[in-house]
Parts: C-alpha cells; sequence; structure tokens
C-alpha cells in the first residue's frame, strides 16, 4: 500500500497464464480488504502484455484519467487498459508515476453544486413539508428564510409528525439544525466524507453565511461515474 497524492493506494501486480474473467470481482475484494481510496490490479498475460484494472471511491483518484494514459478508457470510478510492449515492472511503475500527478487536483464543489431548487420556509407545516418532499421524490429539504440557512427536513425528521397536531406544526418545530455544510472551494474528497455522515442525502453549500448551492448524493455520482 502507498500514500500517492494524498489518497491512501493499492497496487498490486501479478503474472498470469490468461485473461480470466472475473478480475474486476478480485480487484474490488483487494481494495475492500485495504479499505484504501484506490486500487490498481496490474496483470501480465505476457512478458510484454499487461491488463490494467482500477477502482477508486468517491471524490479520489481519477480512474478513468490514468487508465486512458495507458491507452484506455473508463471513468473516474473504474477503469482499465491493455498495455502492449511494457512488463509488469514498468507499467507499475507507470501507474505509480500517473498517480502520483493527481496531487491538488481535487475539484471544487462549486462546478458540480445544483441550484437551489426545493425549500421550506420556517413556518410551513408538517403536512405541507411532507406533501412538497413526496411529490419532489427527495429525501430532504432545506429550510431557509432569504438567503440564510436554518436547517433541514429530511424523511427521518417527518416520521416524527404523527399526529395531526404535529401535522399542523411549524416545521422549525422538527428541522435539524445541525448539518454538514461545504463551502465552494471545498474538494470532492470533503463532500464525499461529509456526505457518508450525512444521511438526507444533501450537503448544503455556503458562502459568506449566505446559501449557494447544495451538493446531492447524485452530483457525487455523476461526478465519480459519469453521465
Amino acid at each position: 500500500m502507498l500514500r500517492l497524492a494524498g489518497y491512501q493506494v493499492g497496487i498490486a501486480s501479478l503474472a498470469i497464464d490468461s485473461s480470466p474473467s472475473g478480475l474486476s470481482d478480485v480487484l474490488e475484494k483487494y481494495q475492500e480488504i485495504l479499505g484504501v481510496d484506490a486500487a490498481f490490479g496490474i496483470f501480465a498475460t505476457d512478458p510484454d502484455r499487461c491488463i490494467v484494472i482500477g477502482r477508486a471511491g468517491f471524490g479520489g483518484i481519477d480512474v478513468g484519467a490514468v487508465v486512458r494514459a495507458l491507452g484506455g478508457g473508463g471513468h473516474p470510478g473504474a477503469g482499465s487498459a491493455m498495455v502492449k510492449s511494457l512488463g509488469l515492472d514498468a507499467v507499475s511503475q507507470r501507474v505509480i508515476e500517473l498517480v502520483s500527478r493527481h496531487e491538488g487536483q481535487d475539484v471544487p464543489v462549486r462546478r458540480i453544486m445544483s441550484r437551489i431548487e426545493l425549500t421550506v420556509e420556517p413556518a410551513a407545516t408538517m403536512a405541507e413539508a411532507s406533501k412538497t418532499l413526496e411529490a419532489a421524490g427527495r429525501r430532504a429539504l432545506l429550510v431557509v428564510e432569504g438567503d440564510r440557512l436554518l436547517g433541514v427536513l429530511s424523511t427521518t425528521e417527518l416520521a416524527k409528525a404523527k399526529t395531526d397536531t404535529q401535522l399542523r406544526a411549524p416545521v422549525k418545530s422538527f428541522m435539524r439544525t445541525r448539518l454538514k455544510t461545504l463551502a465552494p472551494e471545498q474538494g470532492l474528497r470533503d463532500a464525499a466524507r461529509l456526505m457518508q455522515e450525512e444521511d438526507s442525502g444533501l450537503l448544503p453549500v455556503l458562502q459568506d453565511g449566505a446559501l449557494v448551492g447544495v451538493v446531492t448524493a447524485a452530483d457525487l455520482m455523476l461526478q465519480l461515474y459519469g453521465a
């Protein structure tokens, strides 16, 4: 396991007799066992022919960029390449060099954040918020007053409003005020880490205290796996 460009990266190389199916599954298990940000498997089918397979998690190394530099293809989360005229050691070193170049290339969230389209005012009732959320097919609403973020109301909070009295209560009585937020210049690595801690599936983006956008789990998935 290596630390390259601020990431924990696993690189495994192995000579094999043929090109068996299931190499990608083996690599994914390897990544899971090591608990690394990205993993690359380099499999030599001949002395001068190698298969390179890469996998990476949210906001990590752009595997697609690495394998494209080797003549292959893929997206930020996964990719592969067939490298000819190079042996196992040479390809391994080339992968290390390519990954090392990724330092400082973390994408800022301002480039992927979505417009704020689904909000609710603090005086709205829980019943009104529930209808809005259901109609939009979302898991959470941001509670705002002007451009000021007050809290978030997710399906978890809505589930607590069961009686008629509770459903008529204002959103501000149930909203969660402690939530993870991002600044526009923070990177996707931060966004991915915070998203794993935030069960609402969205992260508000604040600039000078004002709400300027939102990063959703879908935004991160599109960045990782492509449109």
